[in-house]
């Protein structure tokens, strides 16, 4: 399984784009944080970059942020071709699932089972 990490997003993104931003690890996931306020073109090629590799854009306000999933590998030819079908929400809710089951599992193996 590739693991992904903040290294392997800012090459994605490339050096003159990757240093318009902020990256943090927050829970499972990895934040993407513009520095200032971001050209269009810049905007534009980024989340093409986030969405290629299964992320999102949060509209949050100021807060606003890209997130991916950190530890998974980047998105599937299943999860494209599902996302293609309109079927955006079970892709969602299956990472969600394997998101809750592997939180469930390192608390089973932390109490010692």
């Amino acid at each position: 399984m590739t693991i992904v990490g903040i290294k392997d997003v800012r090459t994605w993104l490339g050096k003159d784009l990757a240093d318009l931003f902020d990256f943090s690890v927050e829970g499972n996931y990895i934040i993407i944080k513009a520095k200032n306020w971001l050209r269009k073109e810049d905007f534009a090629k980024a989340s093409a970059v986030v969405k290629q590799h299964g992320g999102e854009w949060m509209s949050l306000g100021k807060m606003s942020h890209f997130r991916l999933m950190a530890g998974t590998p980047p998105i599937t030819q299943i999860e494209k071709e599902s996302k293609r079908a309109g079927d955006l929400e079970r892709v969602e809710l299956v990472r969600i699932a394997i998101d809750l089951l592997e939180k469930a599992l390192t608390k089973l193996r932390e109490a010692g089972y």
